[in-house]
Parts: C-alpha cells; structure tokens; sequence
C-alpha cells in the first residue's frame, strides 16, 4: 500500500510541470486566450495559405481580363471599315467651252454677290436724318 501511495505521488509530482509545459501562458494579443503549442503556427501557416490562394485567384483574373481585352481590340479592329479612297489628286480636264462657261458662271456669281454686297454697304451707310 506504501508503494501505490508512493507511486501515486510521484505521478502527480511528475504530472504538474508536464501539463504546464503543453500548455503555454494566454499571450497578451489573444485576449486571454490560452493557446496550444502549434496553434498559433498553424494559423498563421492557414493564413498564409489562404492569401497565397487569394494572390492567385487575383493574377488569374488580371490574366484573364488582359487575355480578354486583347481578344476585343483584334474584334474591334477587324471589323473597322476600311479607309475610304482617295479622291484623284489629278483634276480632270474638260473641253475649253466647258472651262469658258465655267469661268462666266462663276464670273456672275461673282458679280452678282457684289452687287447685293452694294446694296447693303449703300443702305448701312445712309446717314440717320
């Protein structure tokens, strides 16, 4: 019976500083929280884990969108309508009756634009009596 007393007691002698070593002192950031020896590693390796997944999702996306973006410039400018043609710089010739008549029409345009020019200037410059 001596030896399971004793036995007994050094157990429990043996047992105190064990569970005080599995269990570490609340830190003062955990709110009093007391934690398990891994738990705070394994937190944070979570953490990091979940903003590592975070990261990629974020650079998939931007590939994508970029992926994406050059596919609508090349649809945008294959359906450009092509540039119109160029006018001929060379001016096409005409008979010289053509050009004379020309030349007097734009002649009595001319003159009749002066005239009614005139007749403005003439009634702008009466005088107030």
């Amino acid at each position: 019976m001596k030896t399971v007393l004793l036995l007994a007691g050094l157990i429990a002698a043996s047992a105190g500083p064990a569970t005080a070593q599995a269990y570490r002192d609340p830190l003062p950031w955990s709110g009093g929280v007391t934690a398990a020896p891994g738990y705070i590693a394994d937190r944070q390796r979570l953490e990091m884990d979940r903003l590592r997944a975070r990261a990629d999702a974020n650079r998939y996306e931007a590939d994508r969108n970029r992926f994406e973006s050059q596919l609508t410039i090349q649809d945008l400018r294959a359906r450009r309508q092509p540039a119109p043609a160029a006018e001929p710089s060379v001016r096409i010739l005409r008979s010289p009756e053509d050009e004379r008549a020309a030349r007097e029409a734009a002649t009595a345009r001319r003159e009749t634009v002066q005239g009614q020019t005139a007749q403005i200037d003439t009634w702008l410059d009466r005088g107030d009596d």
